[in-house]
């Protein structure tokens, strides 16, 4: 009966396929596909079945569709910015004033700023458990323009929050085994914009994200709250260290304040060359790739410039 598995699934594949696509989405059908996949191939190796007929080129699973980039508004940053508790608010100002990725900002230093500039220079990142500095994503530094209102959010929250020198590794954590690396890696001292609760050096973005985020996304009512049900003592104690278990929020993390600062830039016809700087990208054709729904629709303009350039010519 092994040996016919094969040749009934190659035979049935289609109906299954058909029938998932009825009932499920991509997303689902393509992780029930891989899953048995996983499965099959595990019989081919065993020599159980002599071939894994998902892996035929003939019927495959759909793709899974590409999720566009999707901004925030003004009311829902400021909602989510005013539940965050104050010493992260700047972390929402720098998502949409700069652009900056959330490892940046974790990593910027107030050495960093200057009277019209941003200087992304490192970020932070974890690397075998173990928070590191590291180049901006894409290895180049870059500068993004400094609004004014920013400017003054920064010095507001660096007078109430002093910036606190945190030490890490450079790119790798890993004891280094000659001359060279100990060079590499040595480790780099920077006085961090953001840091946590204790201040006790650099913030680790998944406590954040699971803590202070999801609870403003919750106050915001972007997500629901976590599910109310009685709990025991050692559960309690749990949610109490921040343990809480909430909704998954793929589309509303912190990356949506980055969305919210490019589609303010391409609303307002800024170059996408500028813009894609500002990012980070290694080529505006990324930057078009993923935000190009946002860029506004055609105004007549480009028709006004050619009745200009053909009434110059006679």
């Amino acid at each position: 009966m092994a040996q016919d598995l094969p040749v009934l699934l190659l035979r049935e594949r289609e109906f299954f396929l058909a029938d998932m696509d009825e009932r499920y989405g991509p997303s689902s059908i393509i992780e029930s596909w891989g899953t048995l996949s996983s499965i099959l191939q595990a019989a081919v190796d065993d020599e159980r079945i002599p071939r894994n007929p998902c892996l035929a080129k003939t019927v495959r699973p759909p793709s899974k569709p590409e999720r566009k980039a999707r901004a925030w508004g003004r009311e829902r940053v400021m909602a989510v910015r005013e539940e965050l508790d104050d010493r992260f608010k700047v972390m929402v100002d720098l998502g949409v004033g700069a652009g900056l990725r959330q490892g940046e900002v974790l990593g910027l230093s107030i050495d960093d700023i200057d009277s019209d500039v941003i200087h992304v220079r490192r970020q932070v990142r974890i690397v075998r458990n173990r928070l590191v500095f590291s180049l901006p994503k894409g290895g180049k530094t870059r500068t993004v323009p400094l609004p004014k209102y920013l400017a003054q959010r920064i010095a507001e929250h660096a007078d109430r929050f002093p910036p606190v020198e945190a030490t890490l590794p450079w790119v790798n954590p890993a004891e280094p085994e000659n001359e060279k690396q100990a060079a590499e890696r040595a480790p780099q001292t920077h006085r961090l914009l953001v840091t946590g609760e204790r201040q006790q050096g650099a913030l680790r973005r998944g406590v954040f994200n699971e803590g202070p985020w999801k609870r403003a996304l919750v106050a915001a009512g972007v997500i629901p709250a976590p599910p109310q049900r009685t709990r025991t003592a050692d559960e309690k104690a749990r949610r109490a260290r921040g343990n809480t278990k909430y909704a998954a929020a793929p589309e509303d993390g912190f990356h949506a304040l980055r969305h919210t600062f490019a589609s303010v830039q391409l609303d307002a016809r800024e170059s996408v060359v500028a813009v894609s700087k500002w990012l980070g990208h290694a080529d505006p054709s990324i930057t078009l790739k993923i935000y190009a729904h946002m860029m506004p629709e055609a105004d007549g303009r480009g028709r006004a410039a050619m009745d200009a350039w053909f009434a110059g010519e006679s």
